[in-house]
């Protein structure tokens, strides 16, 4: 099938013509065109170099050859295209992955048995999951420009987001590639500007596993526009006008420059457009043709491609697949990119196979992103520089040379960061020895300090300390701080050759370090629930910690994550307990909380006093008041108190999710855990799935031996009880919460103890798995709540036409008070008062509480605007006291028409509720 893709491209006329889409294009189904049955499909994992015909072996006694092949893990082929779909994956050929479906009658597990029958060639099988996260798939140049590791220094340091824009005539917007980053969305389709877009920005976490070069794992680089470009200058003046930092064009033309003279011609507006940007800072990044290797410097036709040939816009040529040669039309002052079977998302939402200079010129734009991104005092001139002085292949190509993004990045952030010619950062294979780290340091340093293993932070007498925390195989990675006269780029030289080394590098200064996740993440699945929180809308919950010790709230994994803290002492417990929760992924040390969730989008903090035991109570009852979602409590005692189980039961009441503490060690009941309503947590040994505390039949059980913590030093520290497995449990509620908002507290409990795993020997519902629970949560349907009127009126605004004397006023009428009035003046038969709600609402009922002086016969009306009345109801009364009036309404504004009284004084209200939701 390869040699059915062009290896030269053809020559397109010559004249005026668009820098467009020049590859046949392959269509690839959206993940979406099949819909997910349980059971109708598993997930095949197979060897590197599996054929196609044992692809088929495996099928032939599960399948009706209906299967299509996830390269990258997806490029969604159809079925007999899984050689394209190799070619597709073509960066590092990896384990083909294949979803099949299965015949009638065929279970997932019978499936899934006899595909691991051939496990000569079948790594593994399992069920498909359509909440997969799958693999991120990169293009054929990726590695040859550096992409995944531009990426990789961007996740590490703090960077900031870059306005682009794509100047094309049309975009599909509402693509899932596209339409959660898409600033301005343009109201006409087109294949070539969606084409243009997804190189630069498509969704790294939504749509097809395909991913824009600017996309940078969690699409934290880009502010995307598009603009409509029937007019270049017009679009261009917009752009300028929005603040965007950097342009991408794809389209223009040939043109003579006899024909043109010096001013440019009926390009002139044009050219003054793109000078007006260039001066505002703006990088304009345009192709330069699709002509076969045609200059537009030097040619018998004295012509040039615009825009991309203006002085002020940087032109980009195009790279065959695979070949450090260019094929397209360039100029001496044009930087190279690949152009050739270019992978891009269509826009009927399909990945496609590309080329021309359309491709080649928004993957230059999508790396001037990512410059600008990490150092955004750049201007067009610094990152223009950055991306001169960074290209490849200057001897075998014209111009600049072929951009490369991972060189591109690292130098721009090297040139923001002050600290970069004290130390480098080394990573060590795994199992290197305290004294191989030393020799390392004795020829290059003068101190260093380990900053990932499990992160704990060692200071360096605690190195070997620090090497053991080190989990399943974790490289060590070391700053190492340099000797006078030693520079980082003649240190690293140093390093490159060592067996023993993985990298060196900068360190970058605020980097953020890689997430250290605990011994118990892969068993409680903490990643995949992670994912689905990010591939899904989700909100923030309040999550209360009732403590009697304090947090350290200005260390940085907490002061950014906890908005409320009250103790009355610091003695390490709340840190821990903290942290274990959400301490910062971002911010502090590398160790990040169980409901921290990539980007701590899930938890707010609160930290609530509790002095002593006799005080939960109260503690709770303020909880309820600054109306958490969930609370950890790490009370445990026998001691039964009325106060705390009332307060327990108004949390359940007011729907918060209470879990709590069984204890190390007391026998019989535990409070508050064994309160109804509370979810009780056990402790469970390190790497063993046994419990090791007390427990009970509803309690749920999580680690709670040598976990990690931050204590209130800001170091990372081991410790461990069920006091600290209950905040482990507490994170996967909120994280449930979280992508679900509107369930009960009773629906997230079934979510964690649902999905438990019960293992041989444990009592209880098993041990909470954090991706099972907040799968169920996403799919569960949230109960309907009933309707629930309340008292709209209280404390509103309300006007009467009378009053009897200034301490009668109408205000009283709507104050809650039944010790107050409204009174009207004795004169008059006719009265009125108008309670404004605040918003339109459904309105049930008024409830009048008359004195001894009440009305007879009164009217309702109601208005959206207190001008244009509607009839509502009327009421004849012949009593004081509560008078209750059915409405059947919708309205902002109530009006009461009084018009008969029951004695000589006026119209005299205690109270006048207007009821409805």
């Amino acid at each position: 099938m390869r040699k059915k893709f062009m290896t030269k491209l053809k020559k397109v006329l010559a004249g005026v013509l668009c820098a467009a889409t020049l590859m046949t294009t392959i269509q690839v189904p959206e993940v979406k065109a099949y819909p997910y049955l349980d059971g109708q499909s598993i997930i095949i994992r197979l060897k590197t170099g599996a054929s196609e015909y044992q692809i088929n072996n495996v099928i032939s006694s599960i399948s009706d050859s209906k299967y299509s092949l996830m390269a990258g893990e997806i490029t969604q082929r159809g079925n007999d295209k899984i050689n394209d779909a190799k070619f597709a994956k073509d960066v590092n050929y990896e384990e083909p992955i294949i979803r099949v479906f299965l015949k009638d009658g065929v279970t997932a597990d019978f499936a899934i048995k006899e595909a691991l029958k051939f496990n000569n060639y079948v790594v593994s099988a399992k069920p498909y999951d359509p909440n997969e996260k799958y693999d991120i798939l990169g293009d054929w140049f990726w590695d040859q420009l550096g992409i995944k590791e531009a990426w990789d220094i961007i996740s590490k340091v703090k960077h900031e987001k870059v306005k682009v824009a794509v100047l094309d005539y049309g975009i599909n917007s509402e693509i899932p590639d596209l339409k959660n980053i898409i600033t301005d969305k343009s109201t006409s389709n087109g294949t070539h500007g969606t084409q243009c877009s997804s190189i630069i920005a498509a969704d790294a976490l939504r749509g097809t596993p395909f991913a824009g070069v600017a996309s940078a794992y969690d699409n934290s680089v880009c502010d995307f526009y598009f603009y409509q470009c029937n007019s270049i200058e017009k679009a261009i003046d917009q752009a300028v006008a929005d603040g965007i930092d950097i342009i991408s064009i794809s389209i223009g033309g040939y043109y003579t420059r006899s024909t043109l003279g010096d001013d440019w011609g009926y390009l002139k507006s044009e050219k003054l457009a793109i000078e007006r940007a260039y001066n505002k800072g703006v990088l304009i990044v345009a192709s330069e043709g699709n002509r076969e290797k045609f200059d537009n410097d030097n040619n018998e036709g004295k012509q040039i491609h615009l825009p991309s040939d203006f002085d002020e816009v940087l032109g980009v040529s195009a790279s065959l697949y695979r070949k450090d040669e260019i094929w397209s039309s360039y100029s001496t002052t044009s930087i190279t990119a690949p152009g050739d079977h270019v992978l891009a998302v269509e826009d009927n939402g399909t990945v496609t196979y590309t080329g021309g200079t359309s491709d080649s010129a928004p993957v230059v734009a999508g790396i001037a992103a990512m410059v600008k991104s990490v150092n955004p005092d750049l201007d067009n001139k610094g990152i223009l520089e950055i991306l001169k002085k960074t290209t490849t292949l200057k001897d075998e190509l014209v111009g600049y040379g072929m951009v490369n993004a991972y060189e591109a990045v690292k130098e721009a952030y090297k040139q923001t960061v002050a600290t970069a010619d004290d130390s480098i950062t080394v990573t060590f294979k795994n199992g290197i020895s305290e004294n191989t780290v030393q020799n390392i340091y004795s020829e290059i340093g003068n101190d260093y300090s380990v900053v990932t293993g499990e992160l704990a932070q060692y200071s360096n007498d605690n190195f070997t300390e620090a090497f053991k925390a080190a989990t399943k195989g974790v490289n060590p990675v070391v700053d190492i701080f340099l000797k006078d006269g030693v520079t980082p780029d003649s240190a690293i030289e140093a390093l490159k050759n060592k067996d023993y080394v993985v990298d060196a590098d900068y360190t970058y200064k605020n980097r953020k370090a890689e997430i250290n996740r605990d011994w118990y993440w892969d068993d409680l699945e903490i990643d995949k629930a992670w994912d689905l929180i990010a591939a899904n809308q989700h909100k923030k919950v309040k999550v209360g910690i009732v403590e009697n010790s304090g947090i350290s709230s200005d260390l940085p994994d907490f002061k950014n994550v906890l908005a409320y803290n009250k103790a009355n002492a610091y003695n390490n417990a709340g840190s821990y307990v903290a942290s274990i929760l959400a301490a910062d992924a971002v911010e502090g040390t590398s160790f990040a909380g169980v409901a921290s969730a990539y980007d701590n989008s899930v938890v707010e903090l609160y930290n609530i006093d509790a002095v002593t035991y006799g005080s939960y109570a109260k503690a709770i009852e303020k909880a309820i008041e600054m109306k958490m979602d969930v609370l950890s409590l790490g009370l445990a005692t026998t001691n039964d108190s009325a106060a705390l189980k009332n307060a327990i039961a108004k949390a359940n009441e007011a729907g918060i999710i209470v879990i709590a503490n069984r204890s190390n060690y007391l026998s019989g009941n535990v409070y508050p855990a064994d309160y109804d309503g509370v979810l009780p947590v056990c402790s469970t040994i390190y790497r063993k799935n046994e419990v090791w505390s007390m427990t009970s039949d509803k309690a749920i059980a999580a680690p709670g031996d040598h976990i990690l913590a931050v204590g209130d030093n800001g170091r990372v520290q081991y410790t461990g009880s069920t006091y600290f497995a209950v905040p482990i449990v507490g994170a996967v509620a909120a994280m449930a919460k979280s992508i679900n908002p509107d369930l009960t507290n009773e629906q997230i409990i079934d979510c964690l103890t649902s999905t438990a795993v019960k293992h041989d020997g444990m009592v209880g519902h098993g041990m909470v798995n954090a991706g099972e629970a907040v799968k169920k949560a996403l799919n569960t349907k949230p109960v309907e709540q009933p309707t629930v009127d309340k008292n709209l009126a209280l404390g509103k605004s309300i006007t009467a036409s009378s009053i009897e004397n200034d301490s009668l006023t109408p205000n009283f009428a709507v104050d809650g008070d039944m010790g107050t009035r409204w009174s009207s003046d004795w004169s008059y038969g006719n009265q009125w008062v108008i309670v404004d709600l605040g918003k339109t609402y459904d309105l049930t009922s008024a409830v009048l509480n008359w004195e001894a002086a009440y009305g007879t016969s009164y009217e309702f009306y109601v208005s959206d605007d207190g001008q244009n009345w509607r009839y509502a109801k009327y009421q004849q009364n012949n009593t004081a006291g509560e008078v209750t009036t059915n409405l059947d309404a919708k309205g902002r504004y109530v009006k009461i028409n009084f018009y008969a009284k029951a004695t000589q004084y006026g119209y005299s209200l205690y109270e006048l509720a207007i009821m409805g939701h």
